[in-house]
């Protein structure tokens, strides 16, 4: 589950001199992102947002502010193509960071379960399959409660475990979500994700992963959506997780009237999202941990960021 890091050796020539260096570089996950958006929707406005952590855009924002209300992006905004920002938002303090546009876009996996599999394989991970829709509960006890939505009979238990556990649906199903996490679990379905209802860490930490402590990644080739309110209840939701919808994230009956906050803690990359108000002000706070660690599988970026580097240039003997 750490990021794949590798050893680079450096050449070059100071002084008429081949000298040479060892650098390392990590590759980074989508989850690296606090948020990450392919296509944004012409039809949504960051307005009210929080968003706490980096933020990549592929293609052009569009951005509401009025008096009292305007997004703040706590970390680095970066868009993909160039865009130019008007006055009114350069001089607020919507961007703490800074925004650089026309940086070059990053390509989404459209279909992670490829490559999801062949880095999972290679790892010691509990795999469990599921063939047609199902809700999964987590709980307390680092187990997951599955029942099937089409039979109520047909129902079972994913024991806890210390190794990480990553659960597949393998048809054109959905997977319905929620309760307390605890253990190192990785969701896939290659149709739809529904969060049902809050989805916590049990002893969240914020440190490094340990054992005992909860990391959670939802994986869907489509879509992943928050239930309307007559589902989740009214007032705030919380989802701890690192979120990948490679075709777009969306919350039911965003219209309704306003219920509070959409806290996502982890990480949202989507192909592209819906509004999520009036019913949820969204928070989208990072997990610190995912600049080292991601879920089992989660899908990789494709670029590679430098980890380590002592800045010792050695001479190269001759020979």
């Amino acid at each position: 589950m750490q990021l794949p890091r590798h050893t680079v050796r450096l050449e070059t020539e100071i002084d008429g001199k081949r000298v040479y260096s060892h650098a390392i570089i990590k590759e980074k996950a989508f989850s690296t992102y606090a948020h990450f958006i392919d296509r944004w929707d012409n039809d949504v406005y960051l307005s009210k947002d929080q968003i706490i952590g980096d933020f990549h855009v592929n293609s052009r924002i569009k951005l509401a502010s009025s008096f009292n209300e305007q997004p703040t992006i706590h970390g680095r905004l970066t868009i993909g193509v160039n865009q130019f920002l008007t006055r009114e938002f350069q001089n607020q303090n919507a961007f703490l960071q800074g925004v650089q546009s026309g940086v070059g876009m990053i390509p989404m996996d459209r279909e992670p379960l490829l490559s999801m599999l062949a880095d999972i394989r290679q790892n010691e991970t509990r795999m469990h399959y599921f063939q047609g829709d199902t809700v999964l509960q987590f709980q307390r006890d680092g187990s997951v409660k599955w029942q099937s939505i089409d039979d109520e009979t047909v129902a079972g238990l994913i024991a806890a475990s210390e190794q990480p556990q990553v659960i597949i649906n393998e048809g054109r199903n959905r997977f319905e979500l929620s309760g307390e996490i605890n253990g190192h679990f990785l969701v896939y379905s290659p149709h739809q994700i529904l969060i049902t209802g809050s989805l916590n860490y049990v002893n969240p930490t914020v440190g490094e992963l340990t054992k005992s402590s909860p990391l959670l990644g939802l994986v869907s080739r489509r879509s992943v959506e928050v239930a309307s309110r007559f589902t989740t209840g009214s007032g705030n939701l919380r989802i701890d997780a690192a979120i990948y919808a490679a075709r777009r994230f969306s919350v039911r009956r965003f219209d309704d009237m306003h219920q509070g906050i959409l806290h996502i803690y982890g990480s949202l990359a989507a192909g592209s999202i819906s509004a999520t108000e009036p019913r949820f002000s969204t928070r989208i706070e990072k997990d610190p941990r995912l600049d080292s660690i991601r879920p089992p599988g989660f899908p990789l970026t494709g670029q590679t960021v430098l980890a380590e580097w002592d800045g010792v240039w050695l001479e190269q003997p001759t020979q």
